[in-house]
């Protein structure tokens, strides 16, 4: 009799530590919310909120919408490990997850009623007691967004760029939207893609691209693309130097080596190392 009431206790105690080690090891830290009703002003549908979390709080913004209205929402933040995501009225199950679709969401809602947009921290960070400020913009609309902006998750910029890649690592160009499609081509940090259309793949964001020149076309995982300028126009000289002109006026000029021998007045740092970028064999071989 001893021995089962022992066995009982020590398997109560396992599953009480399975228990915890679960609730223990999730990525959502957020625990501590606060909640904020969003208001819209007189005859606009959209609002923009600056805050910032530290550890274990979350931020909840709640929202009325109407099945059928198009939900977008942007997100930047000083912490990488900071994400946001979406809940439909009442759902158990999150309508975008940040962590693996990246800092923007546009979609269609599927029912009417209250919606939670969530701020939060990973646990890694949380554990740490990191901050994050952020920006979060909302908008709800009964017609797609603006001209350069196609319809529900095709949306985005004109143009992206790559961004927050691990240190030394590439972006795999894929033949289609998820990891089980065959790599066609590998993206650096900071290269320009042109804006073919995004979708979600499962609990991912995928957006297909175009480099520059139209040399590469494929899809890559949305959550590094940040929105971007269009590359500089690169002109050959007859005497090998290349020109590189920028849309907003700023020129600079190569030599057939590939170093810096002029710049324009109007031309900054960011100018230069986009510059730097798009005669360097690699951006010559994407058409940058």
């Amino acid at each position: 009799m001893r021995r089962d009431i022992g066995n009982l206790r020590a398997g109560a105690l396992r599953g009480l530590f399975l228990c915890l080690a679960v609730a223990l090891s999730g990525p959502l830290a957020a625990q501590e919310g606060r909640s904020v009703e969003t208001r819209f002003a007189t005859g606009m549908m959209s609002a923009s909120y600056s805050d910032a979390i530290t550890g274990y709080e979350s931020v909840n913004y709640f929202l009325q919408a109407r099945a059928g209205q198009i939900m977008a929402v942007a997100f930047s933040a000083s912490n990488l490990s900071a994400y946001f995501n979406v809940w439909g009225p009442g759902a158990d199950t999150a309508l975008f997850a940040g962590a693996a679709a990246g800092d923007r969401f546009t979609g269609v809602l599927p029912e009417s009623g209250r919606y939670r947009i969530q701020v939060y921290l990973m646990r890694n960070a949380a554990r740490r007691g990191e901050t994050a400020r952020y920006r979060l913009d909302l908008r709800v609309s009964d017609a797609p967004p603006a001209a350069d902006y196609a319809d529900g998750l095709a949306g985005g910029p004109d143009w992206w760029v790559v961004r927050d890649l691990p240190p030394r690592d590439r972006l795999n160009l894929r033949a289609g939207p998820g990891t089980g499609f065959g790599v066609l081509g590998k993206i650096p940090e900071g290269a320009a893609l042109r804006n073919l259309g995004c979708r979600m793949s499962g609990n991912s964001r995928w957006c297909e691209v175009e480099t520059p020149g139209g040399g590469l076309r494929g899809w890559v995982s949305g959550r590094y693309l940040r929105e971007g300028a269009a590359p500089p126009q690169l002109h050959l000289r007859p005497g090998g130097e290349t020109e590189i002109r920028f849309a907003d006026g700023c020129t600079l000029l190569f030599s057939p080596a590939g170093k810096q021998v002029a710049a324009g007045a109007s031309c900054t740092p960011d100018h230069f190392a986009r510059a730097a970028r798009a005669v360097a064999p690699e951006g010559r071989a994407q058409g940058q």
